[in-house]
Order: structure tokens, then C-alpha cells, then sequence
């Protein structure tokens, strides 16, 4: 029989590892690229409101979430806006894996294995663009606690805990 530590936590810590292993080696040599630079062009001389501005057209509440929230804490900061995106990306890593061992309980190789390669691809590419990609990033992740809830919440056995998981689902969504 599978222990808890062997079938949660070791593969979860494996994540982990593969993800930082794939981002954090140059992670403090990170700085702006491509669109994050007229963001913190536009916080550093226009404050945290210029952002509402910015995305008013087509996504106004990445706009709001900017003011409020991401450049509040990370400010200026390249390296927190990075660091930042690896610990979205790995929660939606580990997100995914608990995914899939929803979908595919005794696959357990497959699952860690698609894990893995979710934990570098896709993204891979995108992951120095830190600022820019903070509100993609952050719509995975909740997309795929999304789909996880929702499948949790067909699995349930009791009404009550399903109406919890197509709550929680519907929320992340």
C-alpha cells in the first residue's frame, strides 16, 4: 500500500525541484524585457494608477490587480516580479499534478511525467517576462484549480462536499 508521504508529498517535492531547477538558476540576472518595460516605466513615473489606464480597453481588471495588488508588493523590483511568477507557476504545476491524479488515479508515472513536463513547458520561454506574465500566469493557475475542483466535485460522494468543490470551482474560474 502507498504511503501518504509517497504519493503526495515526494512527487510534490520533485515538482518543486524540476520547476526550480528549470527557472531559478538565473533568476537574480533577470531583469525587463520586451512589454515590462513600459510597465515599470509607466508605475515609476505615472504611480500604480497608470496601469487602470493602461489595460482599461481590453482586460480592466488586470488593471486593478496591478494597482492593488502586484506592483504594491513588488514595486520596481525585477527580481520579486520574477520570483513571483516561479512560485505562480509552480502552484499551478502542483495544481495540475493533483489534476491529473484526479483524472488518471492509477498512472501514477504518467501523471508525475506530465507534471514535469508542465513544470517547464509551457512557459519556459515566457517565464523572464515576469511582469508582463504575472496575470497570465495567476488565470492558469486558477484555471487549472478550476477544472481540478471540478472534477472533485463530480467525484464527490456527498452533496454537500460536491456543492463545495463547483463553489470553489466556479470562484477560481
Amino acid at each position: 500500500k502507498i504511503k501518504w508521504n509517497q504519493k503526495i508529498f515526494l512527487p510534490g517535492f520533485l515538482l518543486v525541484f524540476v520547476a526550480a531547477l528549470a527557472y531559478l538558476p538565473n533568476i537574480t540576472r533577470l531583469g525587463y524585457y520586451r512589454d515590462d518595460w513600459n510597465l515599470i516605466y509607466a508605475g515609476l513615473i505615472q504611480g500604480p494608477a497608470k496601469f487602470i489606464d493602461i489595460y482599461s480597453v481590453d482586460r480592466p481588471l488586470i488593471g486593478y490587480l496591478f494597482t492593488w495588488f502586484f506592483y504594491p508588493l513588488f514595486g520596481n523590483s525585477a527580481l520579486g516580479w520574477n520570483i513571483s511568477a516561479f512560485i505562480l507557476r509552480v502552484i499551478g504545476v502542483l495544481g495540475f499534478y493533483w489534476l491529473l491524479t484526479l483524472v488518471w488515479p492509477g498512472k501514477r508515472r504518467a501523471v508525475f511525467t506530465a507534471a514535469a513536463l508542465f513544470a517547464v513547458y509551457p512557459g519556459f520561454l515566457e517565464q523572464p517576462n515576469g511582469i508582463q506574465y504575472q496575470p497570465h500566469l495567476l488565470n492558469l493557475t486558477l484555471y487549472i484549480f478550476s477544472l481540478a475542483f471540478s472534477v472533485k466535485a463530480v467525484q464527490a460522494r456527498k452533496i454537500s462536499l460536491s456543492i463545495l468543490a463547483y463553489g470553489t470551482a466556479c470562484f477560481t474560474g
